[in-house]
């Protein structure tokens, strides 16, 4: 979607009397969210036309009839908090209740109008907020969470833009139910691998200056696990990004995380796709789309690694 065809389509919502009047009117007001946000991904670019204002105020607890009960299932799926940087635990979250809500019917009918226009308008609102750091931070800060200083800093680091950018590929790839264009994933994936290349980099250069300091330290810990960010959050990072270049036929950007893939495993000393699902389920998962794309991301670990024993045996 160009830039003229979001400034026609502001026009358009202009002239049916401002934003506010499609609160009133889900159907178009999806439409215009949808397209807002495919250009604003497309794009790498912050979402344009303040659609986050429509989607706001939905509690994505009252999907849940038992919620205040402290015996919820919903509640015990995911006991630990998640691994991500501090800006977006709330964010993830939500990710969580959305994915449970989903894939667990027996918690929640998503049948009921009423759950699936909540279900929307939460989803929607978690892509504008991972798309616009700075109203992410503005949300954090009205709600009063807590929070360290540095999270404040949290939107500006490497590892911060590739969470948000496999978020994003988490959500449209297996919260939605509409088909998304390809560009928006091959705009995603760019942005992850850069990321999480200057992620390993960083690591790379730590890493060295504390050997000169301490030989002793490159023995005991490997190089391709990076210090700030959870093991459990980078497989999972990796995977989508995987993920997603399958769809996109990256092959170049596929090698590259199927290579970080393995060299983590091996680092981590995960032997097994079940051990694999466990780091990845760490973090964030959906019961119908994560054992095959596990599976998949697995299989091409382990002949990625089966390539390279019989390349070094032919040597």
């Amino acid at each position: 979607m160009q830039n003229s065809h979001i400034k026609g389509l502001l026009s358009l919502i202009q002239l049916r009397g401002g934003l506010h009047t499609l609160s009133a009117n889900d159907p178009v007001k999806r439409v215009v969210t949808w397209a807002d946000l495919v250009h604003a991904t497309s794009n790498d670019s912050t979402p344009s036309l303040g659609m986050s204002k429509c989607n706001a105020g939905y509690d994505l607890k009252e999907l849940f009839p038992d919620w205040a009960s402290a015996s919820c299932p919903a509640r015990t799926i995911y006991p630990e908090q998640p691994p991500v940087p501090g800006l977006l635990k709330g964010i993830f979250q939500t990710i969580r209740l959305l994915s449970i809500a989903q894939s667990s019917p027996e918690m929640v009918d998503l049948n009921s109008t009423f759950n699936r226009r909540i279900a929307a308008n939460v989803l929607y609102r978690v892509e504008y907020l991972l798309l616009d750091p700075l109203l992410l931070q503005l949300e954090v800060s009205e709600r009063h969470e807590e929070s360290n200083q540095s999270d404040c800093y949290d939107f500006r680091t490497p590892l911060f833009s590739a969470t948000t950018a496999g978020a994003l590929i988490f959500t449209y790839s297996c919260l939605r139910n509409l088909a998304t264009p390809s560009r928006p994933y091959e705009r995603l994936v760019r942005r992850l691998r850069l990321n999480l290349q200057l992620v390993f980099d960083e690591e790379k250069s730590i890493r060295a200056g504390s050997e000169q300091d301490d030989p002793s330290i490159g023995k005991t810990r490997d190089s391709s696990s990076p210090v700030n960010a959870n093991p459990s959050l980078l497989l999972w990072l990796l995977m989508h990004g995987f993920k997603a270049t399958v769809r996109g036929r990256r092959d170049d950007d596929r090698n590259w995380f199927v290579k970080r893939g393995a060299e983590l495993c091996k680092s981590l000393e995960i032997h097994s796709v079940e051990e694999l699902g466990m780091r990845i389920r760490e973090v964030v998962a959906s019961r119908m789309q994560c054992v095959p794309s596990t599976k998949a991301f697995w299989r091409a670990i382990c002949e990625r690694e089966l390539e390279e024993t019989i390349q070094d045996a032919s040597e």
